[in-house]
């Protein structure tokens, strides 16, 4: 279930990115934007859980619970139709053309992005610190294998 908080920053993010394509930009503008937003409401959630993880904000077991549930819910949002062909290679993008060489391996990827979201999700829902910190750096290392595969 998406909660009404993170319906709300989705809906603005989304719309941003919208109004952008009415000033000028491109459709594929708008789908690198796209993309490059929702990985920024992902970097959100993982950020907030890590400073907490390590001490750098207040414990709080149910903002834990609560960001691990919104990154589950934004991994369901299809990241890869942000990725079209044509987008290979776009100014803007920090993608590397080794997406579209493979995107099945691409997508196997984010399919482990968002196995490990819902399980982190599932674990933080119990609030077992210890488990949450290794179910949280599984997320980590998936973000981390994508990143250090495909992005400039």
């Amino acid at each position: 279930m998406i909660r009404q908080p993170f319906r709300t920053a989705l809906l603005a993010l989304l719309l941003t990115s919208a109004g952008s394509a009415v000033a000028g930009d491109s459709y594929l503008d708008k789908m690198v934007d796209y993309r490059e937003h929702l990985m920024d409401v992902y970097a959100f959630q993982m950020k907030s859980i890590g400073m907490m993880l390590k001490g750098e904000l207040p414990y709080d077991a149910a903002q834990v619970a609560a960001r691990a549930n919104d990154l589950a819910a934004a991994t369901q949002i299809d990241l890869l139709a942000a990725f079209p062909e044509a987008s290979e290679g776009h100014a803007d993008s920090d993608a590397r053309p080794d997406i579209w060489l493979d995107f099945a391996a691409f997508s196997e990827k984010f399919q482990r992005l968002q196995q490990h979201s819902a399980a982190l999700a599932k674990i933080a829902a119990g609030g077992d610190q210890e488990a949450i910190a290794t179910a949280f750096k599984q997320v980590g290392g998936s973000c981390k294998s994508c990143h250090k595969a495909y992005k400039q």
